[in-house]
């Protein structure tokens, strides 16, 4: 089911006035990293995991390893080291970590061959990538819930200007300053590559286990409400990410309807947040999974009515990141 042309004709118009914040999610990176529920099975192989359901559940899995290890830090090192990129000066961009470099329980087993599986893509080659394709958006911010570079470096692939941050959702995490200066302000020329979720190369600030997300959400709710109207004060969620999405059409790309990170971004940010008018105008992109068949699309879009409390303009295109990002790329 794709969008009708007047749905097309509005996110187009959004995206010529700067009115539109992409959103990216793990199925935008399809094809060159492993989905959430492969790295799943591949640590849960690993680490042993020894209960009979939930080894696809990257959530579940880590929170084994850190209880496991008695280190709740454990799972998140294990998971930056998979993500993080090294881009040496007038050399092309690399993962910092080769299987080479990592000591496997398992040799030859899921984990070292996803190692080996991961792809940096060229972006100014493969110009239908969906971060490609986003980063001719010209938007001012950025958000994902992505721990990798793809977003940033698609950015630096066009030309264009542009930093990352992260959420700082643990007052740990808050008590370290942010490496942009205090009266940055993002804008096309100037971008913002925000991740909610935490970024690779600081992985304390990655939300992974079962317990990271409840505390994620409850911290950042917390905040939000407390800082109301107080925006330009030490926050977890600065001024500008709020206004992106508040004030913003907000592009999914790479979610699916099931997607732990795409409730907790829903139920965290839109409950806590006033939107602008009496509807968030969302149009948002869900790749579709197994199963779900176009009989099922008005249901789900009831149940993620009625799930998250809010009244949700849902325009949905179902099918894939890149099938998307081919089209909208023709409409640009």
């Amino acid at each position: 089911m794709a969008f009708e042309e007047l749905d097309w004709d509005r996110l187009l118009s959004r995206i010529e006035d700067n009115t539109c914040t992409p959103f990216i999610g793990a199925g935008a990176c399809a094809c060159h990293l492993p989905s959430g529920s492969e790295l799943a099975r591949a640590l849960a192989e690993e680490s042993e995991y020894p209960l009979a359901e939930g080894e696809s559940d990257l959530s579940r899995v880590t929170q084994f390893m850190a209880v496991d290890h008695r280190d709740a830090q454990f799972p998140k090192r294990a998971v930056s080291t998979f993500f993080q990129i090294v881009r040496p000066q007038g050399q092309p961009a690399r993962f910092k970590y080769g299987s080479e470099e990592i000591k496997f329980k398992r040799k030859g087993g899921l984990l070292q061959k996803l190692y080996e599986s991961r792809r940096i893509p060229d972006f100014a080659e493969d110009t239908n990538s969906p971060h490609a394709v986003l980063s001719a958006v010209n938007s001012s911010i950025y958000l994902t819930t992505n721990y990798d570079d793809f977003m940033l470096m698609a950015l630096h692939a066009s030309r264009r200007e542009a930093v990352k941050d992260f959420c700082r959702w643990t007052p740990t995490l808050l008590s370290d300053r942010s490496a942009l200066a205090a009266n940055f302000q993002p804008s096309p020329e100037h971008a913002l590559v925000y991740h909610l979720h935490g970024h690779a190369d600081e992985p304390r600030s990655i939300v992974v286990t079962e317990d990271d997300y409840l505390d994620f959400t409850v911290q950042v709710a917390r905040d939000l409400a407390r800082s109301k109207g107080h925006i330009g004060q030490n926050v977890m969620l600065p001024g500008y990410v709020r206004k992106a999405i508040t004030n913003n059409l907000l592009l999914f790309v790479g979610y699916s309807v099931r997607d732990q990170n795409l409730r907790v971004v829903l139920r965290t940010l839109w409950q806590a947040l006033t939107p602008a008018s009496d509807r968030l105008n969302i149009a948002n992109q869900l790749r579709l999974e197994p199963g779900v068949t176009g009989a099922d699309i008005d249901r789900i879009k009831t149940y993620l009515e009625r799930h998250y409390e809010v009244s949700l303009k849902l325009q949905v295109y179902w099918g894939e990141a890149r099938e998307f990002a081919a089209e909208l790329r023709k409409r640009l």
